[in-house]
């Protein structure tokens, strides 16, 4: 077996997709507590009118920057230790916690050391990082990106720069933010947050 950093396998038709599905029927539900995750387009746009909707009632706003990173190679570069660490999280939020916690966090891990695929000639085995194809790693890449990213940024203990961020979205690795102040401080925020992987 050869042993990759990340080599991106789908785990499609591998001994863990079957596990993978399981771990999505119970990740998915707790998608709606991710409070800055988008759905889709739709929700998107539902959120840019509501936010000009509560523009429009303010007395004297002050001029807004749209902003947009991207979470650069966020897939692979999902650690085997901030995955499952932020899935925990999440699951330890359920009304049920049936099954257990431990018992899901454990198929997860085992999805994600168990991955391993064929090219050509050479059989490899996905070392770090989550691949796009299971059944889970869009759940899985979200619960991450809100521990790592999200809670961080809408954070005023930690964000220094919380006050100027006038609203915050992510769908998957795209972010959209409004943003409320300088240039120079967007400039040094930029700084700020492509320390925490965003480009």
């Amino acid at each position: 077996v050869v042993s990759t950093q990340s080599t991106g396998t789908s785990g499609c038709g591998s001994p863990t997709e079957r596990l993978s599905s399981w771990c999505e029927f119970h990740l998915k539900p707790l998608m709606e507590k991710l409070p800055y995750r988008l759905e889709d387009t739709s929700h998107f746009l539902r959120k840019v009118i509501q936010y000009n909707e509560r523009r429009l009632e303010e007395e004297d706003p002050q001029p807004i920057v749209l902003c947009s990173w991207d979470i650069e190679a966020m897939y692979p570069n999902i650690t085997n230790d901030l995955g499952p660490t932020a899935c925990r999280e999440l699951l330890d939020r359920r009304d049920t916690l049936e099954p257990s916690t431990d018992c899901i966090v454990d198929a997860i891990k085992i999805t994600l050391e168990e991955n391993i695929a064929r090219f050509g000639d050479k059989v490899v085995k996905q070392c770090d990082g989550t691949a796009m194809g299971p059944h889970h790693a869009c759940s899985y890449a979200d619960a991450a990106a809100d521990l790592a990213i999200d809670q961080k940024v809408m954070d005023p203990n930690i964000n220094p720069f919380f006050s100027n961020v006038d609203d915050w979205s992510r769908f998957r690795d795209d972010i959209m933010c409004m943003w409320k102040g300088s240039t120079e401080q967007l400039l040094e925020f930029n700084t700020w947050i492509i320390l925490r992987g965003v480009r």
